[in-house]
Formats: C-alpha cells, structure tokens, sequence
C-alpha cells in the first residue's frame, strides 16, 4: 500500500531505464524498442500528476497524454509525420491553456523577443520547407504562443519559488527541440541530432510538469486564503501587498453607534407645590 500512495520513485526509475532502452535500441536499429520505449519517460511524467489535483495539473496532463501520441507516431513511420505534428500542436494547446491560468499578464516585451527568435527560426527553415510551409506556420504560431504563456509567469508568482522560471527554461528547450526535429526533417536528415534533440525534449516537459506535479507549499497554501476584512473578504490573497489591513474593532461597534437613541437628559424639573 505504501508504494501505491508514493509511485514517483519508481517512476522516476522506469523513465530514466525507459531512456537508456531506447538509445541503445536506436543506436543498435531496434526499431520495435525503439517505439516502444520512446513514450514512456513523457508517461512517467504524466504519472505524477493523475488523478489530476487542479485544473492546472489536468491541462498539462492532457498536453503529456497528447505529446506521448506525438512520440508513436513520429517513431512509427515518416509518413505518420503531419499527424504526429498535429498532435504536438495539440500538446502546446494544451500548455497554454495551463499557463494562462496562472496569469493573464501581457508582458509584451516578453512577447517580442519570443516572435523574433520563432520567426528567425522559421526563415532559416522556410526555403526547405515546400508543401509543408503551411503547417509549420501553425506549428510556429501555437508554439510561439506557448513560450510567450510561458514566460509571463516570471515575476506574477506571490511565492516567489523558482517553479514558474523552470517551466519557462523546460518550455524554450522544448521550442529548441523541435526546431532540431525539423532541421533533421526538411534540412539535413544526416545531421546526426536525434540523441540530443530528445534529451531536450524530455528535459522540457520535466520543467513544463514539475509545477503542476509538486504538492503546494505551507506558503502556497497560506496565499491561497483569502484576506479577513471585516465585514466582507477583500477576495485577494493574504500576503498580496493590494489587500488592505484587517480593520481593528471600534471601542464603539457600529451597531451601538447606529441603534442607540439620541442623548436626551432623563431629569425633568418638576414644578414645585
């Protein structure tokens, strides 16, 4: 009962031998291992976050299961190669979905600087791209999206962790992971990329899961109370600088103040006999 209710160490153990299976099965050209064992460090990771705890937790969940479908099906075949990209951008979906309920800043210097580095990417693959030029656009857009979402986090946590910072690293590498699946598809089948890009790509769906598989923290779950101000909640967090001070009770309640009657004198002058 004890490892049921604390899978992560094995885990954790099954993803890193699911690692070295399948290099070794592609290094040796095992190409039923190799399909195989490809899904299933991204399905150790989902692992970690089923039952899904939050809504957070159930977007990134659903970006893994998608991303796992996207392994089987770039390993099965080239030819499956558009339904394991669609199955990606689905995946990306997902994750934005997920990182738009952690903050709806804009912050769109973040915003431009992440269009520059997609767009110089994409202009480097555009003139080998051919019928492909379309959903590799879409591609761009949805993952562009994604690493925007992503770095909006910094700075908009009140707990001041670094679990918003790692999502953003996991998210960029994963970008960078991608942009070498294409370069291997469109530019150079033969630049020898295929162990490197996959460390990268599980690195960054470790930092894209590791904020909606960690349990909250004591401070966490103080923020998440809201602030007591009397009479009616300030519906901000305790600790939120905005939320106002809990007003301290008058010597006078206000009830008194407003039921008591006016102040009448309660001797008369009576008039003498």
């Amino acid at each position: 009962m004890a490892a049921m209710r604390t899978p992560g160490p094995l885990l954790v153990r099954l993803g890193l031998a699911a690692v070295a299976v399948y290099f070794l099965a592609y290094i040796l050209g095992w190409q039923d291992l190799a399909l195989i064992s490809k899904p299933v460090p991204v399905v150790c990771l989902l692992g970690f976050l089923i039952p899904p705890r939050t809504r957070d937790a159930a977007w990134i969940a659903a970006g893994l299961l998608l991303s796992a479908l996207g392994d089987v099906l770039l390993e099965a075949s080239p030819a499956l190669f558009v339904p394991g990209l669609v199955a990606f951008l689905l995946a990306h979906v997902c994750y934005v979905g997920a990182f738009l309920g952690r903050t709806r800043a804009l912050h769109l210097v973040r915003l431009g600087i992440v269009a520059g580095f997609t767009w110089g990417a994409f202009s480097v693959l555009a003139p080998h791209l051919g019928a492909m030029r379309g959903p590799v656009i879409a591609y761009v857009i949805v993952i562009s999206a994604m690493l925007w979402r992503a770095a909006a986090q910094i700075g908009e946590d009140p707990t001041g962790n670094l679990r918003p910072l790692l999502a953003t690293v996991g998210a960029a590498i994963f970008a960078i992971s991608d942009i070498m699946v294409a370069w291997s598809r469109f530019v150079d089948p033969d630049a020898g990329l295929k162990i490197p890009l996959m460390l990268l790509y599980w690195a960054g769906q470790l930092g894209i899961t590791a904020r909606a598989a960690a349990p909250e923290s004591p401070r966490e779950k103080n923020l998440a109370r809201p602030c007591r101000v009397r009479p009616t909640f300030c519906g901000r967090r305790d600790g939120d600088p905005s939320c106002p001070p809990p007003t301290a009770p008058s010597a006078r309640s206000p009830v008194t103040s407003a039921s008591a009657p006016p102040a009448t004198s309660t001797s008369r002058t009576t008039a003498s006999p």
